[in-house]
């Protein structure tokens, strides 16, 4: 069995860019799995997720991963950052983050709501979230440098820090950079 590998960057900080960069490295993949939930309570992502795949990222991971550490003793956990002020410009900029509420699933309501604290973008709780979510990352992991990469996929080799990180030869191919918006500022 493949070893088990968490991205747990929050939105828009290059969490798809990494799930391509994971599949060409040959891990399968899925980005933004499924998860349980019951009104006012997380708990598990879908174990035929667990089962199937390799590598998970995006928003639905972070929930859970001082439990999926304590459940996958071998995994890998990789958090993508990104500068603050230019994250929260992509984030302001993100349609996705503007929808209506009756057109958001219950359970993304839910989930944006516990990650970020709103359902839709708000400077102030992003800019909050950012910074808890940064400090219990690496306070978490303060010590386990075997298991955890924190990586600004924005900038320098992505490629030789995730490939030294998971001890896979460098591919060939250029990094991939999903996502991106045209205009460069966000």
């Amino acid at each position: 069995m493949k070893e088990k590998i968490f991205c747990i960057g929050l939105s828009r900080t290059g969490t798809t860019s990494l799930s391509k960069a994971l599949k060409i490295l040959g891990y399968r993949t899925i980005h933004l799995p499924g998860f349980l939930y019951f009104p006012h309570f997380f708990i598990q992502l879908r174990s035929k997720y667990l089962e199937n795949y390799d590598a998970f990222s995006d928003i639905s991971v972070i929930p859970f991963y001082k439990k999926l550490d304590r459940k996958y003793e071998n995994a890998k956990f990789i958090y993508t950052t990104r500068d603050k002020k230019q994250w929260l410009k992509s984030c302001a900029a993100y349609p996705r983050f503007r929808w209506p509420i009756h057109k958001i699933p219950i359970k993304l309501i839910a989930l944006r709501y516990r990650i970020y604290g709103t359902i839709n973008f708000d400077r102030n709780r992003f800019s909050e979230t950012y910074d808890k979510h940064h400090d219990d990352v690496i306070q978490y992991f303060d010590k386990k440098d075997d298991k955890f990469l924190a990586i600004d996929i924005t900038e320098g080799d992505k490629w030789r820090k995730l490939c030294d990180f998971l001890d896979k030869p460098l591919p060939e191919k250029s990094f991939p950079d999903m996502n991106k918006r045209k205009n460069p500022m966000v």
